[in-house]
């Protein structure tokens, strides 16, 4: 799965369908384990760390709750049919102790990659309350958000897996909600190219702080806000005026947040970590 750099898109409908693309980019090392960084979606905080252990045939997610980094387990693609495991969903819709689920059956399906990659499908036990339906894929991880390996994937809401791909090419796609299927970053990283970042300001109206965006060459961008531990905390479209963009953050506490800014008629981006005093 962590093999090489891999790029996962999500599909959420709701009145209309919105693709969410995520990342792995780039390793750093904690306590002597080697782990992939994930980027994109709602994991710009890079705080957000994968690894695996291929004798094993584990994944386990790495991540901080309430100030200290905790890892939990994600898939064990050693399971057979009959066996049991626990589902841990750390921050996400699921509950993030979603109870232990039984697998029911391991299909082998050929994907775009030519090989077979066995799907793995559960059913709860009787004592999971809100039972879910997940859907595992051996070398893509879950159907559903990767840090909700015990969530169903459904097109509504929570969202599900539509295009997945490796350095190597493409792997996966379910084209139920899209019409095709577009690599975003792999197609384009270059470790040697600078990062196009535009620069921050802020302002101040008395007691209310205004983030201001210079040395942007768009016109239309959406944004959305995030805190330190990967929360979204809200954002919307928005055009540039002759002065950049400007964002209101009345009402923000003071600490670490991330600001992404997403073109609207291209696939570009910028994730731009900030400190409010």
């Amino acid at each position: 799965m962590l093999d090489e750099r891999a790029e996962w898109h999500l599909t959420w409908c709701d009145q209309s369908c919105k693709t969410e693309v995520y990342y792995t980019d780039g390793d750093t090392i904690d306590n002597g384990q080697l782990y992939k960084v994930l980027n994109g979606f709602h994991y710009i905080s890079r705080a957000f760390w994968l690894r695996e252990d291929i004798a094993s045939q584990r994944v386990w997610l790495s991540l901080i709750i309430d100030t200290k980094r905790q890892e939990f387990l994600l898939c064990d693609f050693s399971l057979r049919v009959g066996d049991s495991i626990a589902m841990y969903n750390p921050i996400s819709p699921f509950p993030r102790n979603g109870g232990t689920y039984v697998v029911d059956s391991i299909i082998p399906r050929l994907l775009l990659d030519g090989n077979y990659h066995r799907f793995y499908y559960f059913s709860a036990t009787l004592s999971v309350q809100n039972p879910q339906q997940p859907i595992w894929v051996e070398g893509l991880g879950s159907l559903s958000i990767i840090n909700a390996p015990g969530g169903t994937p459904t097109w509504l809401n929570h969202g599900r897996i539509s295009c997945y791909y490796k350095e190597a090419g493409q792997v996966y796609e379910d084209l139920d909600t899209i019409n095709a299927c577009n690599v975003r970053y792999l197609s384009s990283y270059d470790d040697t190219a600078p990062r196009p970042e535009p620069s921050i300001q802020f302002q101040y109206l008395g007691d209310r702080a205004i983030l201001c965006l210079r040395n942007l060459n768009r016109d239309n961008y959406e944004y959305t806000l995030w805190d330190s531990q990967g929360r979204k905390l809200g954002g919307s479209p928005f055009e540039a005026s002759e002065s950049g963009y400007d964002i209101n953050l009345a009402n923000k506490r003071s600490g670490y947040y991330i600001i992404r800014l997403q073109s609207l008629d291209e696939n570009r981006e910028y994730m731009l970590p900030f400190l409010l005093p």
